[in-house]
């Protein structure tokens, strides 16, 4: 559509949207009509999908409120490029872990740079890659490091790997440092920092980092944040920046977020793009960025076949109430963000891989609950308590 003249449009659209109305959530919200305006008047995608990955990291709810409020809905593409789905009978990943595993297109893309910058490599959140990697017929030491024991269900070919180590980046210490480190922290700037901070000193002299960066619409200072990315990762080495190079899968906890927002299927839509850091000068240094790491550090985790089930081991309710309380602002007791951004996040005490959220008053009676009904999700028994109706909710979706 070349001649889209919407200023008006897109003036009413930020003023009307859900976000906070402050001045730098106005702006962000103009920059990212803009971008679509223009991006459309280029190029009139064929799908959804596509459209959605003009948003340079929008999340799909913004980009279609724009879209209602500017475009003519029947031009609106209904086909989405179709998403590489879960395996069944697998854990479900989940949103405290900011699990959004790559493509099996991307994971090869990025095997195969790994593969061509030496033959030992470390991968720092980053199951796929290595599994790709592990698959290849030429030989190549892998080692991984992750956050979900689950890794192994999903990719049995990890449990033949040179070295695993379950738990928090951080927890991880090595004999020997790798030629290549392959890292994809939460999209936070200090966490980006940090996990650049330690997968570089991970990495030998002379060797290659290779790690995504957000989009510049991930959120309203995403822009700046990766100036100060790029600025620290032109101090290491020599820098490759390959833009809009990676797809990300969409998985089921995004997917139950849209679906509470009245948004269907929107295929892999999150993309960003490939930096790669070769080089590595033997005097280098990232620096310390305020802001606190986001991990599995504080809950407990509890299975109920697919589905990974999350308790805080600190209350986020009053003691004196009931042990599990619905949390304001969550229809249906889905959380329609996972943004760590989302005030409604402190209140989460207990959160399952499909985002359904609850407060606790107790974590005691709700791990003894949980472990009450661990493996009978499914009876037809009548419940035993209101902790226990409430818990069959949150997990049945009923």
């Amino acid at each position: 559509m070349g001649n889209m003249a919407m200023t008006a449009q897109r003036e009413e659209w930020a003023l009307s949207s859900q976000v906070t109305a402050a001045d730098d959530n106005r702006d962000y919200l103009d920059r990212l009509g803009r971008i679509l305006a223009s991006s459309l008047a280029s190029a009139w995608p064929k799908t959804l999908t596509e459209v959605l990955r003009m948003g340079h990291g929008a999340t799909p709810d913004l980009v279609l409120n724009w879209l209602r409020a500017a475009v003519d809905p029947a031009v609106v593409p209904q086909r989405v490029i179709p998403s590489e789905a879960e395996e069944p009978g697998h854990p479900e990943l989940h949103p405290l872990l900011f699990e959004w595993y790559f493509t099996t297109e991307t994971a090869q893309l990025i095997a195969d740079v790994v593969a061509g910058s030496g033959k030992g490599s470390l991968h720092l959140g980053t199951p796929s890659v290595a599994n790709e990697l592990q698959r290849q017929r030429e030989p190549h030491s892998v080692a991984l490091v992750d956050a979900d024991e689950g890794v192994f269900e999903r990719f049995p070919s990890l449990r033949r790997i040179d070295l695993a180590h379950i738990g928090e980046v951080a927890t991880f210490s090595a004999r020997r440092r790798f030629a290549v480190t392959v890292a994809d922290p939460p999209w936070y700037l200090a966490d980006t920092m940090r996990w650049m901070r330690i997968a570089s000193d991970l990495t030998d002299d002379g060797g290659t980092l290779v790690l995504p960066i957000f989009p510049e619409m991930t959120r309203p200072l995403a822009g700046t944040e990766r100036d100060q990315l790029l600025a620290v990762a032109e101090r290491l080495g020599d820098v490759e920046l390959r833009t809009n190079e990676l797809v990300y899968r969409t998985p089921g906890f995004e997917r139950h977020a849209l679906s509470a927002l009245g948004i269907g299927d929107t295929g892999d839509w999150r993309t960003a793009d490939l930096l790669v850091i070769r080089n590595l000068r033997s005097e280098r240094h990232v620096p310390v960025t305020q802001g606190g790491h986001r991990g599995v550090e504080g809950w407990r985790r509890f299975s109920f076949g697919q589905q990974v089930v999350m308790l805080r081991l600190s209350e986020t309710a009053t003691r004196s109430g009931p042990v599990l309380t619905t949390i304001p602002g969550c229809p249906d007791n889905v959380l329609t963000s996972v943004s760590s951004r989302d005030p409604r996040r402190a209140a989460i005490g207990l959160w399952t891989s499909r985002t359904r959220v609850a407060a606790v008053g107790s974590v005691a009676h709700a791990a003894e609950a949980l472990e009450r009904i661990s493996g009978a999700t499914g009876s037809s028994q009548h419940p035993g308590s209101t902790t226990d109706s409430f818990l069959r909710q949150l997990l049945l979706g009923t």
